[in-house]
């Protein structure tokens, strides 16, 4: 389960964005543009929390005595709401 930090960090996320986006908007294209990508970079942070937890409860609920946790390793994805890093557990058989 997520924790209630990564819903209030991007909540804060969101309000500090569109506060400055307000502040510097000229325009309906400066504004639309800056919320368009506010809304890209909090997407990808709840996509990056949400796989770093789906990858952890995989972690735990491994079978123990098949699979060893040897570390982690930061992984690249591309998807439709941007390219981003997170970390993703690595496993080997025993």
């Amino acid at each position: 389960m997520l924790n209630i930090r990564h819903l209030v960090g991007a909540i804060l996320l969101l309000h500090n964005g569109l506060t400055k986006i307000l502040a510097e908007s000229k325009d309906f294209y400066e504004l639309e543009k800056g919320i368009s990508e506010l809304s890209q970079k909090v997407s990808s942070q709840m996509l990056i929390w949400t796989l770093e937890q789906l990858d952890l409860n995989l972690m735990n609920d491994r079978d123990r005595e098949t699979w060893e946790v040897i570390g982690f390793r930061k992984k690249q994805v591309v998807s439709t709401i941007g390219e981003f890093t997170y970390k993703h557990y690595c496993n080997k058989l025993k």
